[in-house]
């Protein structure tokens, strides 16, 4: 067992873990939807839907860890890169343990 999970990737907070990433993934198609009716916003908006996209794709592997391909699992490391590296003063805090 490494941490709360086991090698074959059980983790004892799956289902938490599912609802925190789906509450994010709605938040941020909510928060896309806004962009469009506020110039301040606007200079988010790629914040948004790279953690949407994120929030997607790491829910699919922790429902089912083998679900994801390789060219998915890139994706979702370029995506993480994407958000930390994007000059805004707002930051998606979970990214560290998403990264994880």
């Amino acid at each position: 067992m490494i941490g709360n999970c086991t090698y074959q990737g059980q983790c004892k907070y799956k289902e938490d873990i599912k609802y925190w990433l789906a509450l994010w993934m709605k938040s941020s198609e909510s928060f896309q939807k806004n962009t469009y009716s506020s110039k301040s916003f606007k200079e988010i908006e790629q914040l948004a839907y790279n953690v949407q996209e994120l929030c997607e794709l790491a829910w699919r592997k922790v429902n089912s860890p083998s679900e994801l391909s390789e060219k998915e699992n890139d994706r979702a490391i370029k995506l993480i890169s994407e958000i930390e590296s994007l000059k805004v003063e707002v930051q998606f805090a979970p990214l560290k343990g998403i990264k994880k």
